[in-house]
């Protein structure tokens, strides 16, 4: 198993090197563009390609760190699971008000260029409810009642 996780270690570090190479590369790239609808593309890209950068060293102290006790056993030690199920729930409640306003500013909006942008932050939107109902199935072994 040790071996395996140095393995995987090893790949996660390359990711990480490859995505801050691109987000250096998309910096580079904007400054050669003019055009305002592509650097706010190229900036977009860019800032998920830092959050990939983040998410993937916390994935590789996640897969370092190991677990004395079960998530469940420190949940109930420091936090009501009720407590927990309801701040997820209000996170998951943003999520749909956000995706609903951007979905109706897209409607409203006759630029194209700015529609293609609203309904990215829809999908994106979309991402992050699903993401927060699977942290709560998943992780809390809670369910959502939406």
């Amino acid at each position: 198993m040790a071996v395996f996780m140095a393995e995987v270690s090893k790949v996660i570090d390359e990711q990480i090197r490859l995505e801050e190479e691109t987000q250096q590369k998309l910096a580079e790239t904007a400054k050669l563009v003019e055009e305002a609808w592509a650097k706010m593309i190229l900036d977009g890209i860019r800032m998920d390609t830092a959050k990939h950068a983040v998410v993937l060293r916390s994935l590789k102290a996640a897969l370092a760190q190991k677990p004395s006790e079960t998530y469940e056993e420190k949940l109930a030690r420091y936090a009501d699971p009720l407590a927990a199920r309801k701040a997820f729930e209000e996170h998951l409640a943003i999520e749909e008000d956000m995706v609903k306003r951007a979905s109706e500013l897209a409607e409203q909006v006759p630029e194209r260029k700015a529609q293609a942008v609203l309904l990215q932050i829809v999908d994106e939107e979309k991402r992050h409810h699903k993401a927060i109902g699977a942290l709560l199935k998943g992780v809390y072994g809670l369910k959502t009642r939406r």
